[in-house]
Order: C-alpha cells, then sequence, then structure tokens
C-alpha cells in the first residue's frame, strides 16, 4: 500500500514536466520502483513531445528592451478627445441666431429716410437694392406739396396705398371691398386693379375746401402679365395728379385742406421698389 501511494506521488510530481525525474527520486522511491516507471515515462514523455509549444510569455526586460527598440508611429497614438463646452451652464446661447435680412433693420430705416420718408414702421426687409418686402407697413412724410413715387412687384395678394393730405376720417358705414372713400387723396393698388381716389362733394353742395373727401372714382385693370407696375400721386397747390406706368391717369384742380402727411401704406405683404417721396 505504502509502494503504490509512493506512485501516485511520482505520477503527480512528473506529470508538469516528466523530463524531471529526479523529482521522482526525492519522493523516496527504491531503485526497483524507479526502474519499473521508465518505460511509463517515456511513454508520457513521447506524448508531451507531441503537444504543440506554447510561446513562453517575454519577461520584464524583453519588454521594456522592446519597447525602447519599436518604431512609435503617429497613427497609432490615441487621439486626445476634446472636452464639449457645456454653453447653456454659463447661460451662454451655443449658437446666434443670423440676421434674417441682408442688412440690420436700423440700416434699412436709414435707406428709407434717405428716400424722404420720417415715419417708418411695420417690417420692412430688403430683397434687393430699392426692393423690399413689406407686411403690414407704413412710411409718412410731414408735407403739404410733393410727390410720392414707387413700383410693385407681384403684390401676393396684398394692398398698397399711397395717399397725399391724408388727414380724413372714413366712416365704417361708407365702405365696400375697397372703400368707397379714402383717408387721403391717391391710388390704392389690390392685386390686378387699382383705385383713384380724387376730392368729391355731393352734387347739391357747393364743392368748397371744407366739405371735399377723398372718393373712390373708378377702377382700371393693370396690364395683363405685368408683374411690375409704377405709380405716382403729385399734390401741388389745387393740382392732384395720379399717374400709372409713365402716365397721367387722372388730374384734378380743387382747393382741398392742406392737413395731413404723405403715407405709403401696405395691408398684407407687398414687393415695393424705391418707395420715394419729395416736397415740402
Amino acid at each position: 500500500m505504502k509502494n503504490l501511494m509512493n506512485m501516485r506521488a511520482v505520477i503527480a510530481a512528473t506529470w508538469p514536466n516528466v523530463a524531471r525525474i529526479s523529482d521522482a527520486k526525492t519522493a523516496g522511491l527504491s531503485p526497483e520502483i524507479l526502474d519499473g516507471l521508465q518505460p511509463w515515462v517515456r511513454r508520457v514523455r513521447a506524448k508531451v513531445d507531441a503537444m504543440p509549444k506554447l510561446a513562453a510569455a517575454p519577461t520584464a526586460t524583453e519588454s521594456v528592451a522592446t519597447i525602447k527598440t519599436s518604431p512609435l508611429k503617429i497613427s497609432e497614438l490615441p487621439v486626445p478627445v476634446a472636452p464639449v463646452a457645456d454653453n447653456h451652464a454659463n447661460g451662454q446661447d451655443k449658437a446666434k441666431e443670423e440676421p434674417r435680412n441682408s442688412e440690420t433693420a436700423s440700416a434699412i430705416k436709414e435707406e428709407l429716410k434717405k428716400a424722404g420718408w420720417t415715419v417708418i414702421g411695420g417690417s420692412w426687409k430688403k430683397k434687393s437694392e430699392g426692393l423690399y418686402e413689406a407686411t403690414n407697413a407704413r412710411l409718412e412724410a410731414a408735407i403739404i406739396n410733393g410727390t410720392i413715387r414707387f413700383a410693385v412687384q407681384k403684390s401676393g395678394g396684398g394692398r398698397v396705398s399711397a395717399f397725399v393730405r391724408n388727414n380724413y376720417t372714413i366712416e365704417k358705414s361708407k365702405t365696400n371691398d375697397m372703400g368707397d372713400f379714402a383717408t387721403g387723396y391717391g391710388v390704392c393698388v389690390d392685386g390686378k386693379t387699382y383705385g383713384i381716389y380724387i376730392p368729391w362733394a355731393p352734387q347739391d353742395v357747393q364743392p368748397t375746401a371744407r366739405k371735399l373727401k377723398p372718393h373712390l372714382e373708378r377702377e382700371d385693370h393693370l396690364p395683363v402679365g405685368s408683374t411690375r407696375n409704377e405709380y405716382g400721386v403729385t399734390m401741388d397747390g389745387l393740382r392732384l395728379q395720379i399717374d400709372v406706368n409713365g402716365k397721367r391717369v387722372r388730374m384734378t384742380k380743387y382747393e382741398i385742406p392742406e392737413a395731413g402727411p404723405f403715407v405709403l401704406v401696405v395691408e398684407g405683404t407687398v414687393l415695393i421698389e424705391n418707395p420715394q417721396v419729395s416736397g415740402k
């Protein structure tokens, strides 16, 4: 029994490395037993030698030497990633909104003031040199005699009114689609038509300066297929003249009150070109 236990000890000792047979000698076995184990040891050694050999792990010294002698490639270096700053944490916006217009609103107002207007209201967006997209806008100039000139491109359903001596209060019961009466004398452009507003008084009343009202005389159609039309309204003493596309379409001579500014009023959105006013 003792010899059998010693043989198991030899097998356990020699299995990791059967070449080290001296481990069996240290187990205290007799020479006869060791001689009997030699055939078995040779068979185990043959099987171990037939097994694939694993590469030995490099020592610390070998690893350091490899690092020192290996060329360093920049592409193999880790790319540092910068931390993303949270601007909102500091109360700052991440991006500033770009202005909608090609120029600031103050610059557009300066252009319109140079064109003679003193009061500028509503939305004015510059589309190109001298061309503006006006939405629910209004221009005024405090003059008595002078001229309003402008052009309209593709009104888009909006309405443009150019009136001189704009000082009349319209009674709500006296208005229709375009308005039988207006607040001033001049022209009102609505889509493909325009209306002419001149001084008016009932036939049974003497047309004195105190009772004349801006009244719609007629509506005319704009040229078929036109995409741009020019307008002009002039007030000079008694003379009121209205021009469309460079031609006079109406002129009157009445004494009308010297009160109220020259105005250009936009309802809706309209493309207006070179809105100008001059006079005193």
